[in-house]
């Protein structure tokens, strides 16, 4: 399968090995071992099992575009601005539950009253980079961190809630703006 996106011209340039398997099949377990994989980044809303979590031996990092775990699951964005929490990203290192595991940090994405849901959802996604290697230098120089606590999952939201919720992001941004 021929990719032509961000990832394929990165891994080009450092003559890193691209492979486009399913997330939980035996093939990338056996990838995984051939390559001797110590960590992993997901990005996304994949769900790994416990096998190939445990096939890493430094684990998975995952940045999650809420405060866990106030806010799991799916449109952590517009789940929070509903249930009035921050916004926030979490970095943290997977189990095979969704939005669990083990806390590396996290921090509140900066509102300004300027803002609207989609520079929200930019600055939330620059924050999620920003956070890259940051996580990366505490995951190498800590030994251990705090197991998350487990908060309500969230489904994705319904289109009908979604547009009920437009009026609540002003009001949001008002209350939560530096």
């Amino acid at each position: 399968k021929k990719l032509t996106t961000s990832i394929e011209k990165l891994v080009n340039k450092y003559s890193i090995p691209l492979h486009v398997v399913k997330h939980n099949s035996e093939e990338s377990i056996l990838l995984l071992k051939k390559y001797k994989i110590n960590f992993g980044i997901i990005s996304g809303a994949r769900i790994l099992k416990q096998n190939i979590i445990q096939s890493i031996k430094y684990g998975v990092l995952n940045f999650h575009p809420a405060v866990l775990p106030y806010v799991r699951g799916l449109d952590s964005i517009l789940w929070s601005i509903e249930k009035d929490y921050p916004i926030g990203v979490t970095a943290h290192l997977i189990n095979e539950q969704i939005d669990a595991g083990f806390l590396v940090c996290q921090k509140n994405t900066p509102i300004s009253k300027e803002d609207d849901i989609y520079t929200i959802y930019e600055k939330n996604y620059q924050l999620q980079l920003d956070l890259i290697p940051i996580s990366l230098n505490l995951i190498f120089n800590k030994n251990s961190f705090p197991i998350l606590k487990m908060g309500e999952y969230n489904h994705k939201m319904s289109y009908a809630k979604q547009l009920a919720l437009h009026n609540k992001v002003k009001q949001y941004i008002k209350k939560h703006s530096a």
